[in-house]
């Protein structure tokens, strides 16, 4: 929703904030991703990894909704 408003007010276009929000939750997810590759036994990022992929998958389902009640379209 942060992202669609200070688009909206920059004037960007919805291919453009849904790209930097995938870069966004890409970053928000790297640290778990690395420990579950890296670590041998790692049960819980691997949990938090994907608890993290479904918020993140969650938003960027929701966001089209978000920004037409915002009127950014």
């Amino acid at each position: 929703m942060v992202a669609a408003g200070i688009g909206a007010q920059h004037g960007w276009r919805i291919s453009v904030v849904t790209r930097w929000f995938i870069a966004a939750a890409v970053v928000f997810c790297l640290p778990q991703l690395l420990e579950v590759i890296f670590v041998a036994d790692s049960h819980a990022a691997f949990v938090e990894l994907q608890g993290k992929a479904i918020g993140c998958a969650v938003a960027l389902f929701c966001a089209p909704i978000v920004s037409h009640k915002l009127g950014y379209e």
